[in-house]
């Protein structure tokens, strides 16, 4: 009797195991991060400093999404944002005082490689 309840309720405990949702991605923040666009990543991602408002804002720009730079070693990487955070990032954008030298704080979620943006300021 003791092993079948045993196997009963290790059986019961499997299914709340399946059954439960995945833990939700934990919340960040990153401060003081370049925001650039995927079509000048290429050419910038040495000198980052030298992208402007005026270039984040052309459509073609706009267009191709925006993330931030990330370093891994001496790689840099472009980490993109999800399609909330490319219109969150226009609205900031224009909300912007500074014109060269933008950084950014970017509040949302990793995910599959992916920043899930909840919000953005230009500093």
């Amino acid at each position: 009797m003791k092993k079948l309840a045993a196997a009963l309720f290790g059986f019961a405990l499997a299914l709340v195991l399946v059954a439960a949702p995945p833990a939700a991605a934990a919340e960040q923040t990153w401060k003081d991060v370049t925001v650039i666009d995927n079509h000048c990543f290429a050419k910038l991602r040495d000198t980052p400093e030298k992208h402007t408002k005026a270039c984040l804002c052309l459509q073609k720009c706009e267009s191709s999404g925006y993330g931030v730079i990330t370093t891994d070693g001496k790689d840099k990487k472009f980490v993109k944002f999800d399609s909330k955070g490319n219109d969150l990032t226009v609205v900031a954008l224009k909300a912007a005082k500074k014109t060269e030298g933008l950084k950014a704080t970017v509040v949302g979620e990793m995910s599959d490689g992916m920043i899930k943006v909840k919000s953005i300021a230009f500093d």
